[in-house]
């Protein structure tokens, strides 16, 4: 009991080190051209899901980037908007939405690329 007694006078009353803690910096997640939108974590942290309107800045679509890589991959090819990405809580899929036709559709697709799905209304309502 004297030893941990000790132990926790030594651990309260220790100095802090004299080392000066690095500055934080700020470091984009991308730089591409035109306009990324509506980013989402994975739920591990190690990616992030995001809108963009591409080079040609004429539609957004559903990109997936690993944090840390510069490489981006697409998801989605459609000609509407594909906006808010959300991850599923495994990380398996991610849901966006999109408008096509003045109607707001919500839809899923494996956040590694795939076939999307679109999710029928009663699960909405």
């Amino acid at each position: 009991m004297a030893a941990a007694l000790v132990f926790a006078v030594i651990a309260i009353f220790q100095p802090f080190s004299n080392r000066q803690a690095q500055p934080l910096k700020s470091v984009p997640f991308t730089s591409l051209p035109g306009s990324e939108r509506t980013p989402a974590f994975s739920p591990h942290g190690d990616q992030v899901a995001f809108s963009w309107n591409d080079e040609n800045q004429d539609n957004y679509d559903i990109y997936v980037k690993i944090i840390g890589n510069v490489e981006h991959q697409r998801l989605t090819y459609h000609p509407d908007e594909d906006m808010n990405p959300a991850w599923s809580p495994d990380g398996r899929l991610i849901a966006f939405t999109r408008i096509h036709e003045g109607e707001i559709g919500i839809y899923t697709i494996p956040a590694r690329g795939g076939p999307e799905t679109r999710l029928p209304l009663s699960i909405l309502s």
